[in-house]
């Protein structure tokens, strides 16, 4: 059995390589994405990694927002209860979700290389009927196909909008497309989720995200 771990080099600074000694030693291969030159400092720090990806005999699929620490099992008080959502993903979405993984690790190991052989995209029979489709985006990207994907459901919607995250950055364009959506009387709700607190907003007439 192959396990590759690949890791982002700034948000792990804390990881120490001895840590990984073991895992080395029974085989495991690890993948650091943009190492950083000097130990603290980091100038591109708008070019990280920051998917939470698990893909298992390409069969079972992970994706969502849990980071892997004892921080955010409730094990330090300085965190507290760390509340975060996650999926398991089954079926033929697990093709995007591995192709995502293999570009990534080829783009960062410089040891070790892999390809796209058929043994990591297998053929199962699969009986839900539930539409997935896998959206990757970031700096490399020609498109903000993220973002544009976003708009393209807020400006679709017909009776309300949901969100829920723990990074509300919104630019201007999407801020202009929530106030507009709430103007015409759809019901617009966003969750804000931290470490302690989950913060509602509702209703973006105007928009005002009080700190909490």
């Amino acid at each position: 059995m192959k396990v590759r771990l690949l890791y982002d080099d700034l948000g792990s600074r804390s990881l120490r390589k001895r840590y990984l000694k073991a895992f080395r030693e029974a085989g495991g291969e690890v993948g650091i994405f943009f190492p950083s030159r000097f130990t603290i400092i980091n100038l591109r720090l708008n070019f990280r990694n920051h998917r939470k990806l698990v893909n298992i005999d390409g069969k079972y699929g992970y994706i969502g927002g849990f980071n892997v620490g004892d921080e955010y099992l409730g094990k330090k008080k300085k965190f507290g209860y760390w509340r975060d959502t996650h999926l398991r993903i089954e079926g033929p979405a697990l093709a995007a979700i591995q192709t995502r993984f293999i570009l990534d690790w080829n783009q960062a190991s410089k040891e070790y290389h892999i390809s796209y052989h058929n043994r990591y995209f297998p053929q199962f029979e699969y009986t839900g009927k539930t539409p997935i489709q896998i959206v990757s985006s970031g700096p490399d990207s020609e498109f903000e196909q993220i973002k544009n994907g976003y708009l393209k459901m807020i400006m679709d919607a017909r009776k309300s909008i949901l969100i829920q995250t723990p990074y509300f950055i919104p630019d201007q364009t999407l801020l202009d497309a929530l106030r507009v959506a709430a103007q015409t009387g759809i019901e617009v709700k966003i969750m804000i989720l931290t470490n302690r607190t989950i913060c509602l907003f509702t209703g973006l007439q105007p928009l005002i995200l009080e700190k909490c």
